[in-house]
């Protein structure tokens, strides 16, 4: 609302506009302003601010009207002239009700306009300090006046309704008559008896504020004094300071001022003021502060410090040398002269040293050609001179130093397994072969530690003094740096079981195993036959197909029993027997026995019909029956080169 930026002291007697003059609006016509319509206007709001008949000015949204003039909001402005509350209305009949701090509304008599209160509030700002001078409360960060502030009307917040004002700190609406008002005008307003209207300025001091007088018709505060609200206080830069009832700005280094209603504000000692702040002073750029000139200068904050330069002691401003040579020699070495100066001192070395004089070393004399000393002689210096003594395995004054024989006494203290060496200044001391150490002790050496001393890796190698044994181990044979291996198995069959009786003795590094051979059972050193026949008619055609397992040390023998025919593997019942005279087509051998070229066979077929393989042979027999019962021989080519076989079909 446009409203809310119009907060003005006297915005409370906004009456009905002035009667039209018969005249140009102006000053002799107008006590408030002629707007551009020619019209007289109240002259007191911000839309229309004016007094003595001067053409109305509109206020910026910053301040307010007062007095006719534009303010800051919340502020009276004004040379002197206090400012007040407008008035209530109501006519005789009507009564007046409501306070600041209320809110209720106020009826009204039948001849005047009704006062009220707009919503409720406070004082000041909940939480708030109140920083504003004289009558004026803190609402919403500005200073206002409660008594004539329509949106703080009595307490802050409090807002007026349509076509109310603030008179007294109490909502109303005024009358068009004046002499109405049961409370008159406000103070720094008159009732005009002739246009009935509330006019700026005063007849009798009491129609001023308080503390103002009222002279040649205006209130004014005394002087030194302003008008904050409804009452005139004095000029304080701390507090208020001409129109704006709070305290003057006040930049940091300096102290606020108040002249003729005017803030300003003034420079602490060692501040000056510059684009409106205090900024410091560095008085070390003139005279070096004032400080001695054996002193350095160090600005701070509205001032400066003095501190006597190293060498010199004083209090800034004046400053003496010190003899520094008079305490520790000034620093210097012990060995050193201490010599004072302006603000320091010198320090230079003694006669036989040298260095900075701080720090000065003795002129070390065996530094060049040895101090004279012999070349097997150590040259020690000392103080301003040098001492030369022959070194350890040399006789002699230092100045010339003979070489000692260190072998001829006690072996040069080498140990007695030990070969001592002179040389000059000292010995040497090599320990003999089969001993090791520093030659001053010799131990002897465990050659086994090292490769088993040279020993063969079958050899166990034993340590002597200054030597070492080999010696071949158990099951080997040889000196000992090289063994072989002992065949045990060629004695005895390696103490195994015999070989008649199944032993098997096989050879091994150092050693034997012993074992059974197939169809035998044992640990090898003891071993039985295994009867095979036991056990699945020992593999051999079943017993009641006719086949005969018979066990044999080691291993069994199958054959077909009395009535049947085969190979002992597959036997076939009489009457498909293999034994049938036959025609061959060639001869062949198998097991020992000879089937010619004949057209018969005079003996039976089972080594045959077996299927024995024929060594030495390229082609497969096969005897395959005739026509006529009889057996023949067919030859094939067999892949299997150079094999041959039998493939039966006896029994088939």
């Amino acid at each position: 609302m446009r409203l809310s930026l119009f907060v003005a002291a006297w915005t409370a007697l906004v009456l009905t506009a002035c009667p039209t003059p018969t005249a140009p609006c102006g000053p002799s016509n107008c006590t408030g302003c002629c707007d551009t319509n020619g019209q007289c206007q109240a002259g007191l709001t911000a839309q229309a601010c004016g007094s003595s008949g001067v053409t109305c000015t509109t206020c910026s949204i910053t301040d307010q009207c007062s007095f006719g003039r534009c303010a800051p909001m919340g502020f009276t402005q004004g040379g002197g002239t206090a400012t007040g509350g407008g008035a209530a209305g109501g006519d005789a009949g009507g009564s007046t009700a409501g306070g600041a701090a209320g809110g209720g509304t106020t009826a009204g008599g039948a001849g005047g306009g009704a006062v009220g209160g707009g919503t409720g509030g406070g004082a000041v700002d909940a939480g708030q300090p109140n920083p504003c001078a004289g009558s004026l409360s803190f609402c919403s960060m500005r200073c206002v006046d409660l008594a004539a502030d329509p949106e703080n009307c009595g307490a802050c917040g409090r807002v007026c309704g349509q076509g109310q004002v603030c008179n007294r700190g109490v909502c109303a609406v005024l009358p068009n008559d004046c002499t109405q008002l049961s409370t008159g005008c406000g103070p720094g307003y008159y009732c005009d008896p002739v246009s009935k209207q509330c006019m700026t300025g005063c007849r009798l001091t009491s129609d001023c504020p308080m503390g103002a007088m009222c002279g040649g018709g205006a209130c004014a505060c005394p002087a030194g004094e302003h008008a904050c609200g409804q009452t005139c206080v004095r000029d304080d830069a701390t507090a208020s300071c001409g129109s704006r009832c709070s305290a003057c700005a006040q930049p940091a280094n300096s102290t606020s001022t108040c002249t003729t209603g005017a803030c300003g504000f003034t420079c602490a000692q060692g501040f000056r003021e510059q684009s409106g702040a205090c900024v410091d002073i560095d008085e070390c750029t003139t005279n070096n502060g004032g400080c001695s000139a054996n002193a350095a200068c160090a600005n701070t904050p509205g001032s400066r410090t003095c501190t006597c330069n190293a060498g010199y002691v004083g209090d800034g401003v004046a400053c003496a040398d010190v003899d520094e040579c008079l305490t520790n020699n000034g620093g210097c070495d012990l060995n050193a002269s201490c010599t004072n100066t302006p603000g320091s001192r010198s320090c230079a070395c003694n006669a036989g040293y040298f260095g900075s004089g701080t720090t000065c070393a003795d002129v070390d004399e065996c530094a060049t050609n040895n101090g004279g000393c012999a070349t097997q002689a150590t040259c020690t210096n000392t103080p301003g001179s040098r001492t030369c003594a022959c070194n350890a395995g040399y006789v002699g004054t230092g100045l010339t130093c003979t070489d000692v024989n260190e072998c001829l006494t006690g072996n040069g203290g080498c140990d007695a397994n030990a070969t001592c060496a002179n040389t000059p200044g000292s010995r040497t001391c090599t320990c003999n072969a089969g001993y090791s150490g520093s030659g001053l002790t010799c131990a002897d050496v465990n050659e086994c530690l090292t490769g088993n001393g040279g020993c063969d890796a079958n050899a166990t190698c034993a340590n002597t003094v200054g030597s070492r044994t080999c010696t071949c181990n158990m099951g080997f044979t040889g000196s000992g740096t090289t063994c072989t291996d002992v065949n045990e198995c060629l004695t005895n069959n390696g103490g195994c079981a015999a070989v008649s009786a199944g032993g098997v003795c096989t050879n091994t590094p150092g050693s034997r195993t012993c074992a059974c051979a197939t169809g035998f059972t044992g640990d090898g050193f003891t071993c039985a036959d295994v009867n095979e026949c036991l056990t699945n008619n020992g593999g051999c055609a079943p017993v009641s197909s006719g086949g005969v397992c018979t066990n044999t040390p080691g291993s069994r023998t199958c054959a077909c029993g009395t009535g049947y025919a085969g190979n002992g593997f597959t036997c076939a019942a009489n009457g498909e027997s293999c034994s049938a005279p036959i025609d061959l087509s060639a001869s062949v051998t198998a097991n020992g026995t000879t089937i010619g070229a004949a057209n018969d066979f005079a003996g039976p077929l089972p080594a045959i019909c077996g299927g024995d393989l024929l060594p030495g042979a390229d082609v497969v027999y096969r005897f395959t029956p005739t026509s006529t019962g009889t057996w023949r021989v067919v030859t094939t080519t067999s892949s299997w080169s150079p094999r041959v076989w039998v493939s039966p079909t006896c029994g088939v």
